[in-house]
């Protein structure tokens, strides 16, 4: 699939920021986990995540807007990594970070069912949309 990049724009951006008061809410819960019993002939089964409404929402809205770029995001882990563990960072982190950081973690969700769940939960994903909004406030000024 040969896309075009889209340009993130300040409407493109303001998609992403209306989730930003839902993930705010103390205690929102942004996915359910179900554990299934065994069945009867012992055969046990993995358990599962479903995303809240919204964190589906969230996710398609990446995808349309732009945020979700093509870039080898597996070989880049270890740099979105530092994001997480120094959050500081994301303060002067840049458009193009913050699109491979969302499309990291996307991406991550395929292959680690519930990464992008424990992003949201830890206020990483909250914290992107945080300085996004910082962002766009530069685009205006400019």
């Amino acid at each position: 699939m040969n896309k075009k990049k889209r340009d993130v724009t300040t409407k493109s951006i303001d998609k992403l920021l209306r989730f930003l008061p839902i993930f705010e809410q103390e205690c929102y819960e942004f996915s359910k986990w179900h554990f299934p019993e065994p069945s009867e002939d012992g055969t046990n089964y993995f358990p599962h995540g479903d995303y809240s409404e919204k964190v589906s929402e969230f996710e398609k809205a990446l995808y349309e807007e732009g945020f979700i770029i093509s870039f080898d995001w597996a070989k880049w882990q270890n740099e979105a990594e530092k994001y997480c563990l120094e959050p500081k960072r994301l303060k002067t982190a840049d458009l193009t970070t913050l699109q491979k950081l969302l499309t990291t973690h996307i991406r991550k969700e395929r292959f680690c069912e519930g990464h992008l769940g424990a992003m949201l939960k830890a206020g990483h994903i909250t914290d992107i949309l945080r300085r996004l909004k910082e962002i766009r406030k530069e685009m205006i000024k400019k």
